[in-house]
C-alpha cells in the first residue's frame, strides 16, 4: 500500500513539475539513485548495521460473534505490520561496494551536467511578469 501511495504522490509532483524540471529530474535519476546508495552504505558502516524493513504478519484477540442473542467471545484476528531490523554489515564487501559506487558517480557526473544544460536551453523558465 506504501508503494501505491507513493507513485500516486509522485505522479501527481510530475503533473505540477515544469517541462525543464521534468527533463532535469529525468537526466539526473540515475545519479541520484546511486548518490542515495553511496549516503545509505555511509550510514550503515558508520553504525556498523543496516536497517531493514519488512512486512510481518501477528495475531490479536479481538470480540467477535455477539449476533442477536448469542454471546460476544475472543477470535484471533491476523494483521500486518511493518517492522524494523537491525542487519550487521560486512564491512569489507560493503567498502568494496562503496568504491564501485563511487566511481560511478564520477563517470555519470559529466553526462548528467550536460543532459541538464540541454534540458535547460530546450526549456527555458519563463519569467513570471
Amino acid at each position: 500500500m506504501r508503494i501505491l501511495t507513493g507513485l500516486i504522490g509522485l505522479s501527481l509532483l510530475a503533473a505540477c513539475a515544469t517541462p525543464q524540471q521534468r527533463c532535469v529530474n529525468r537526466e539526473t535519476r540515475d545519479y541520484r539513485i546511486t548518490y542515495k546508495r553511496v549516503t545509505t552504505l555511509e550510514q550503515d558502516l558508520a553504525r556498523g548495521y543496516s536497517l531493514v524493513e519488512e512486512d510481518v504478519t501477528r495475531t490479536r484477540w479481538v470480540r467477535c460473534g455477539g449476533a442477536k442473542g448469542e454471546r460476544p467471545r475472543l477470535c484471533l484476528d491476523e494483521y500486518d505490520v511493518t517492522v524494523t531490523r537491525r542487519v550487521p554489515v560486512d564491512a569489507e564487501v560493503a567498502r568494496a561496494e562503496l568504491g564501485v559506487l563511487k566511481a560511478r558517480l564520477v563517470k555519470q557526473r559529466a553526462p548528467m551536467d550536460a543532459a541538464v544544460a540541454q534540458c535547460r536551453i530546450a526549456f527555458p523558465e519563463e519569467k513570471e511578469g
